[in-house]
């Protein structure tokens, strides 16, 4: 690691400030609007550099929202903006829409065919009793309706034709206009795309709905060897054997539909071009939320190159203790999977600026302390500091920027690009994984015509959704590293098994402990949050895993069920028993599992007094172990941290660039240091060996 670099890192490192139309740059010191007719080539200039002293590196940025894609005077200011913004070395990614949900073009796509407009499969009872099924446009009561940029009619996202149309009039559209694209524009930024078919509006009943499309009967026979068009009320009523495989199946062929016709088109575009596919989706934070919105939001995820988030919240506090926690570690870990470097945030203070609540530059350090220890490492910024130094409101939907002044972006800013520069590139260090288990709750869900927002009437589903959050959190908050892995990242490895001794052939990593091994991420063991269903596959694939003397443990609720009607349901109970009751583990809590994975002795760093508002983050790089430590507390603490690691320690310290030795003490091949951290501090721990 460079010094000089860490105290002055690259703008590929810094924040990426969300601007969309440089149109919104166009505002004097006094807040005055001006004209894209006029000579407004200074003030461009002037505020690229406002942003430059603010300490951002980056831009999102788009053709104007007004007239949009259709403004010849907007064109010429959007090349006129990268131009100035590249002289200046901004890092510049392209964001896809007018607005958001992306795959609209405003509302150009569903102008040239109506009949691309989001659909679902509807229950109607009819007066004599019978069960009609109809499908029908959805809008009403949907994020179309209750987002807060735009009321506006969506597409439909498995609507293969639809996305091509959104891809020709964006995708290509900016390829057209922007000469030599890939050469300037890092990635493209899609934002919330996602099946329309549940409802956000609170305390009202809506028809309730299954994710539809013309095609969808055809490929589900294709796929699953069966008529669906007989199962169709065991995706919206009952229980059962039949209902269980019939709903899994169902899920599945809508999940493998979201991934493809819509991710999975725009990242092809982009590989063609030669950029990255990057943004984020919606409701990440629940795996109710994930069935209802992409069947399975892991294989959507999948088809980013640089997998994305948004956190709302820029309170440490309520992002750990509610599910805001999660977002970070699940799509991180997806980045780990499939080998992307980066993991990347948008990130704001929504929830708070709503509220009229102004947050504090501590906070903003606390958030992006949080979140880079959980494997983020970029941050796309909402912030409105730098649009109060440009006086102006007009940018924010809701009309508010309770803004902190630019001195504290500035902190703000500087923090965040020493985090990225330390913790972008290197290899990730934890010993444990833990299952992603959407089969029980796709087993067990139906849709209701409810909030997304209530529970779920189905207690199993519910509970699953809910203990895995808990179960994560439980991890992190006892300083338990971890990924989070889907049956695909389990089952589509391929492993030569000998002497006890475990192989990944897909990347060629030999490993003499007994890991499971995708790309640099190797885990000693796998935790099996509660669940009821599970692929018989992946049961098989864990049972190698053991034989190779690896540990898996299952946690209150061991798997009794397939996942379809192809796996047998005797099968998987009898693989689950031999596997978590002969082989593995089984506990009957999530309150023992931190306990018993300590006595595993995988654990790394340890903290004392035990403190559960301490994170971290491991890698090693450049022949360095690089411990990041974080206080997400609004309270200082003093606390001894040991890591399984010998050589001489000195810390790193983000929000100021200083550099300092340490007093350590050596004892059984652990180094042992303590730390004094302010509120929302955090600090780096880099050990030469």
């Amino acid at each position: 690691m460079d010094k000089r670099q860490f105290k002055n890192p690259d703008n590929k490192y810094r924040v990426m400030q969300i601007i969309h139309g440089f149109d919104n740059l166009l505002r004097s010191e006094k807040g005055e609007k001006l004209s894209a007719a006029g000579a407004y080539l200074k003030m461009l200039e002037t505020n690229l550099r406002l942003l430059q002293n603010l300490g951002v590196g980056g831009l999102v940025f788009n053709v104007s929202f007004k007239n949009y894609m259709k403004d010849e005077a907007q064109w010429k200011l959007l090349l006129d903006g990268i131009k100035l913004a590249e002289k200046h070395g901004f890092v510049l990614w392209l964001y896809d829409e007018e607005g958001y949900p992306s795959g609209e073009a405003g509302t150009l796509v569903l102008e040239a065919d109506p009949e691309y407009q989001s659909i679902g499969l509807v229950r109607k009872e009819e007066e004599n009793g019978s069960i009609k099924y109809e499908a029908q446009k959805t809008y009403d009561g949907t994020h179309a309706t209750e987002n807060v940029h735009a009321k506006r009619p969506y597409v439909n996202i498995i609507n293969k034709n639809a996305i091509k149309k959104f891809i020709d009039l964006t995708h290509k559209e900016y390829a057209k206009r922007i000469p030599n694209l890939k050469k300037r524009v890092g990635a493209i930024f899609t934002d919330e795309p996602s099946l329309m078919t549940a409802y956000i509006r609170g305390n009202q009943q809506f028809p309730p709905c299954i994710p539809w499309v013309e095609d969808l009967t055809k490929i589900f026979k294709k796929k699953k060897g069966y008529l669906l068009e007989l199962h169709l009320e065991k995706l919206f009523s009952g229980t059962g054997d039949e209902h269980r495989k019939v709903r899994c199946d169902f899920y599945d062929v809508v999940a493998d539909l979201c991934a493809e016709r819509y991710f999975g088109q725009i990242q092809a575009w982009c590989h063609k071009i030669g950029i990255k596919a990057s943004g984020h989706s919606l409701c990440e934070e629940n795996l109710i939320w994930h069935a209802y919105f992409y069947g399975d939001f892991y294989r959507s995820i999948r088809r980013y190159d640089l997998p994305g988030i948004d956190v709302l919240s820029s309170n440490p506090r309520n992002l750990i203790e509610g599910n805001g926690f999660i977002t970070p570690k699940l799509v991180s870990s997806v980045s780990h999977v499939i080998g992307s470097d980066r993991t990347m945030s948008e990130t704001s203070d929504h929830g708070e600026r709503c509220a009229g609540i102004q947050v504090t530059v501590r906070q903003m350090i606390g958030t992006a302390n949080l979140q880079y220890a959980l494997g983020v490492n970029v941050i796309t910024s909402y912030y409105g500091h730098f649009w109060k130094e440009l006086k102006t409101n007009a940018f924010f939907s809701n009309k508010v920027n309770v803004s902190g002044p630019g001195g504290e972006y500035r902190k703000y800013c500087e923090c965040v690009s020493r985090l990225g520069y330390m913790l972008t590139g290197g290899k990730h260090v934890c010993n444990a994984a833990v299952y992603y288990p959407i089969w029980g709750v796709l087993s067990n869900f139906y849709p209701t015509g409810r909030s997304i927002y209530e529970a779920h009437p189905d207690k199993t589903a519910q509970m699953v959704a809910d203990e895995f959050t808990s179960v994560c959190r439980a991890l992190l908050r006892s300083q338990v590293d971890f990924d989070i892995l889907d049956d695909r990242a389990i089952q589509n490895y391929k492993f030569q098994i000998a002497n006890c001794k475990l192989q990944s052939v897909k990347v060629k990593t030999y490993d003499p402990q007994g890991r499971l091994t995708t790309h640099d991420e190797k885990y000693s063991v796998i935790i099996i949050p509660p669940t009821d269903a599970m692929p018989v596959k992946t049961l098989k694939k864990l049972m190698k895993f053991v034989q190779a003397d690896g540990k898996v443990v299952s946690v209150g609720m061991m798997p009794k069920y397939g996942a379809g009607m192809k796996d047998n349901d005797v099968e998987a109970e009898k693989l689950s028993k031999e596997l978590f009751t002969g082989m593995g583990e089984f506990l009957p809590e999530t309150g023992l599992l931190a306990e018993y994975l300590k006595k595993l002795e995988i654990t790394d760093l340890a903290v004392e007094p035990a403190n559960p508002d301490i994170l971290y983050k491991h890698i090693y790089k450049g022949g360095k172990h690089i411990y990041f430590v974080t206080n997400i507390s609004e309270n200082q603490c003093q606390i001894d941290v040991t890591v399984p690691v010998k050589g001489m320690p000195s810390l790193w310290y983000p929000e100021t660039g200083k550099i300092k030795k340490i007093a350590f003490k050596f004892a059984d091949n652990r180094t042992k240091i303590k730390l004094d951290l302010k509120d929302y501090e955090g600090v780096f721990i880099v050990v030469q060996e």
